[in-house]
């Protein structure tokens, strides 16, 4: 069956905090490996609809109905693709594998207009959808005021295709990137870092009250929930020492900035290490 692959990648991925469509998982932007899965589940063609076009080696199309959520991307692929299928999935599914978009494929059979892939509920975009049957109805609800993918379902011919959840991990936030991300990562004690932080690059990922009561004098602060969005502040050809109180959050800031090019350093035992070794410490307002 010959069916296009489209990859939404129009969001403002607020809840992230960066663009998501190119945020890292194991050494490669999100949307990329789902393109390449569609590749591999055999798309004829696969593009990537909406936003910007910033991602290489594949199509972009622009999004038709920008700002108005995944409706607005599907009816923009209906309107574009030539082929009678098409098989529409988020950026935000590292795990989505070629096996899982072929199932949905084959689900969708004569007599139906949709085959949504279905763990404890209906994955509304991991979907292969037949462009002729569905986009008339999937138009005029659009057109009447319709946003959202659950409730157009209604209306539609929908074969559920069952599937294992553990496809369907999905990356919304910054937290749940880094809690996914699992790398290793040079670690050194606050004596080694005593030893070269008048001259090094250290990041303290704490929040700004902890900073400001006490921290190592010299260091920067990027709280942990800023550090996607302030990656640029990150210099990529030194050594990045990473401190928080006691060495947990910034392992997790330090695995996140591995995986998009860094060479981070996690200091254990932290902000706490650091004074309970006697050395010098700062306080006070960020800006003094």
């Amino acid at each position: 069956m010959n069916f296009t692959g489209a990859v939404l990648v129009g969001g403002a991925s607020r809840r992230y905090g960066s663009d998501k469509a190119l945020a890292v998982v194991d050494g490669e932007p999100m949307a990329h490996r789902i393109a390449r899965q569609l590749e591999v589940a055999g798309a004829r063609e696969v593009v990537f609809v909406g936003g910007a076009d910033r991602i290489a080696g594949f199509s972009h199309w622009a999004d038709d109905f920008p700002g108005e959520g995944p409706l607005g991307g599907l009816l923009t692929v209906f309107r574009r693709a030539v082929d009678p299928v098409v098989v529409v999935v988020a950026c935000d599914l590292p795990d989505l594998d070629a096996s899982t978009i072929s199932a949905v494929v084959a689900g969708l059979t004569t007599g139906v207009d949709v085959a949504v892939a279905r763990t404890d509920r209906r994955e509304v975009l991991c979907a292969a959808w037949d462009r002729l049957g569905a986009g008339p109805a999937c138009s005029q609800a659009f057109a009447a005021g319709e946003r959202s993918l659950q409730r157009l379902l209604v209306g539609l011919r929908v074969h559920d295709v069952p599937m294992s959840a553990d496809r369907f991990r999905n990356i919304n936030t910054l937290g749940d990137h880094l809690t996914s991300v699992v790398m290793d990562v040079r670690e050194v004690s606050v004596h080694e870092l005593a030893g070269v932080v008048s001259e090094a690059f250290v990041i303290d990922v704490r929040e700004i009250d902890e900073y400001e009561e006490v921290r190592v004098p010299g260091v920067v602060l990027i709280p942990l929930g800023e550090v996607a969005e302030r990656i640029d502040e990150i210099p990529v050809d030194v050594d990045v020492y990473m401190l928080c109180r006691s060495g947990g959050r910034s392992m997790r800031a330090a695995q996140f900035l591995a995986q998009h090019g860094r060479s981070p350093i996690n200091v254990a035992g932290g902000t706490l290490g650091w004074i309970d070794a006697g050395y010098d410490v700062e306080s006070g307002p960020v800006d003094s």
